[in-house]
């Protein structure tokens, strides 16, 4: 038998498929040795907090991440929601207020298209009302307990960091399109966020939950400054950076209730995400691509005779089993994340996060709010 050897193109996706399951391998244990740090306490007292929660017109358990959040909430604190006119959560916000009467509780009725990102031009209209100097800013659907904003608050003030920011964990995962965008966050993000801790200094603020005090907010150019940005959230923490604030990844994991999500509503929030992670950082959302070794393996497959697949096999089932196991599965326990169905979810979640990376090249809009919004290549909502 003449022995033919294997080409240039299956050689090369053998080699980012090792490229990507090193990344995995050394992003897992990053992130085990951060989950492992135990955040500096024993202050005690916190500075008075002014919490700032623009509120979609629909969010899952909304009452409850309300009411989790007054709970959670000092006597000298205030709180600030805001709302659409006439949606639900005006309601659930005034029926809140009259229950919790220790605490000072304002509901703003934002009206719509104060800013082009619908969530920045809430924190516009609501940032006028806040009496406090420490700002905390936390999503919709966040589930915030005392247990958490204590420590987050806590860490804040020990370490001295100017801004303080969270990632996050889904729950409420009862569906396969839930379960697949949770696992965005878990096998993207997190990997992420424990690569950039490690390389040093954070440039980046995330959206589920960010503290930070007013004036460094004036000093970046306040809320007004990104009300045209798809990426708010990055560019807050890139202009912040640029001011000379410090930025931390905090070690506590806010919890974020998953949205009811059809198949179709998945799939176009993923494409947003995509197009948010290019539009933020393009040198490095190109780099990423290293990183999609199922897909890759894919590709290998691909590229080699019949006579050779069982390579092609071996590549594809080494590189799912790294993935699940040395990454989803320790970091799902470690951050108190479970997804059912992990191992599945992981196969599918991985093909469509590069699907989405490529067309996230090509895209000119994004599915927002309800509607479809045109997305400059810099990342600007023009509409």
């Amino acid at each position: 038998m003449t022995y033919e050897p294997i080409t240039p193109a299956a050689i090369g996706c053998a080699v980012l498929v090792e490229v990507g399951v090193l990344y995995w391998v050394v992003c897992s244990e990053a992130l085990y040795l951060w989950a492992k740090v135990v955040p500096p306490s024993g202050l005690d007292g916190h500075p008075p907090v002014t919490f700032l929660r623009p509120l979609k017109r629909s969010s899952p358990q909304l009452a409850a991440g309300i009411e989790s959040l007054i709970r959670a909430s000092a006597p000298h604190d205030q709180l600030i929601f805001g709302v659409d006119p006439d949606s639900t959560a005006g309601a659930i916000c005034a029926e809140a207020r009259g229950r919790f009467s220790d605490r000072e509780i304002l509901v703003v009725e934002c009206a719509p298209a104060a800013a082009a990102n619908p969530k920045i031009s809430k924190l516009v209209q609501m940032l006028p009302y806040a009496r406090h100097e420490h700002l905390l800013v936390s999503d919709s659907e966040a589930l915030c307990d005392a247990a958490f904003v204590s420590a987050f608050r806590d860490e804040w003030r020990t370490t001295g960091a100017d801004v303080l920011t969270a990632g996050y964990r889904f729950v409420g995962l009862a569906t396969w399109p839930q379960q697949l965008d949770a696992a965005a966050a878990l096998l993207t993000l997190w990997p992420g966020l424990a690569w950039l801790r490690g390389l040093g200094r954070v440039r980046l603020t995330l959206g589920a939950c960010t503290a930070l005090r007013r004036h460094d907010l004036e000093a970046a150019g306040g809320w007004a400054a990104f009300g045209d940005d798809l990426a708010e959230d990055h560019q807050l923490g890139r202009r912040l950076a640029q001011c000379g604030r410090e930025i931390r990844l905090s070690r506590h994991v806010m919890t974020l209730a998953s949205d009811a999500l059809s198949w179709r509503e998945y799939w176009r929030h993923q494409q947003r995400v995509a197009v948010t992670y290019r539009v933020a950082n393009p040198a490095g959302f190109a780099a990423s691509i290293l990183t999609h070794a199922l897909s890759w393996s894919v590709a290998f497959a691909v590229a080699v005779r019949a006579s050779e697949m069982r390579f092609g096999f071996l590549l594809f089932t080494g590189a799912w089993l790294v993935r699940w196991w040395y990454l989803a599965g320790p970091a799902a326990r470690l951050l108190a994340f479970p997804i059912p169905r992990l191992g599945r979810v992981v196969l599918v979640a991985s093909f469509v996060e590069t699907a989405c990376w490529v067309l996230s090249w090509f895209a000119r809009g994004v599915w927002w709010g309800g509607r479809w919004r045109r997305v400059s290549w810099r990342g600007k909502l023009l509409d």
